[in-house]
């Protein structure tokens, strides 16, 4: 569904960009794209996640990756997430569902472009994304 994104034969697969991209979402250390740079400074992370060194993506990478993604491919990723969704309720069978919205304030000050960022009392740019988290009765998930 996503062998379009590799334009060339250059460079990383598309597999490993979608791996690292969603191995860093589900750490949650850090979120800034820089924080791509740091891991691919660390030999011991490749190993972690089962790819090797030189396959690892820098932020430039990952910003070129996020560039080609259009309207019909960001709908393919949601059909994707959710039947990902649905298929680990199949699984776990849970007997209660709660799901919750909530707005994370995330300080954005380092950033060269600020969208969506506006100064709080303490002169701070902040950035509240919303995050979406969902627990079934017998654990927690993303």
């Amino acid at each position: 569904m996503f062998g379009r994104l590799h334009k060339s034969n250059k460079g990383a697969s598309v597999e490993e960009p979608f791996k690292q991209i969603i191995c860093n979402f589900m750490d949650g250390t850090c979120r800034h794209l820089g924080y791509f740079d740091h891991l691919w400074k660390d030999k011991a992370y490749a190993a972690i996640i089962g790819s090797k060194h030189e396959d690892l993506v820098s932020s430039h990478t990952v910003k070129r990756f996020f560039q080609v993604f259009s309207w019909p491919m960001i709908w393919s990723f949601r059909y994707i997430y959710l039947a990902l969704f649905i298929w680990v309720l199949y699984v776990i069978k849970p007997k209660i569902i709660v799901m919750d919205l909530d707005a994370i304030a995330m300080d954005n000050d380092q950033a060269q472009k600020r969208e969506g960022a506006n100064p709080t009392y303490k002169k701070i740019k902040k950035v509240s994304p919303f995050a979406f988290f969902w627990q079934s009765s017998e654990e927690q998930y993303f």
